[in-house]
């Protein structure tokens, strides 16, 4: 697959506070805006996958918080049943790196 560097701003909203922050990830590199935003918001594309992007070893992207990582509220939210996609939204920012990086499907197996 071919993909870009994009950057998307999420926001949590926790019973007690609002955090946001910045989340760098690849992303099909024939992907607009609109359609990067459709599917994080409003697909069948689960938020509590987000939840992967927490350790760089998933290779899910970065995450940079403005204030407290809500991590640790949003696990407990999860734990309790309840769906993330009713605490986080997403929002295009920009394009971090529009170069064409390819991965090889032998380079998803190692």
């Amino acid at each position: 697959m071919v993909t870009k560097r994009i950057e998307l701003r999420v926001r949590a909203e926790l019973p007690d506070r609002v955090v946001e922050g910045l989340w760098q990830l690849n992303e099909p590199h024939r992907k607009t805006p609109s359609s990067i935003e459709f599917r994080y918001n409003d697909s069948s594309w689960c938020a509590g996958n987000f939840m992967a992007a927490q350790d760089p070893a998933n290779d899910y992207g970065t995450v940079t918080w403005e204030g407290e990582a809500p991590w640790a509220a949003l696990e407990v939210l999860e734990a309790a049943g309840e769906c993330l996609c009713n605490q986080l939204s997403f929002k295009f920012v920009r394009v971090v790196d529009a170069t064409p990086r390819r991965k090889l499907k032998i380079d998803w197996l190692n």
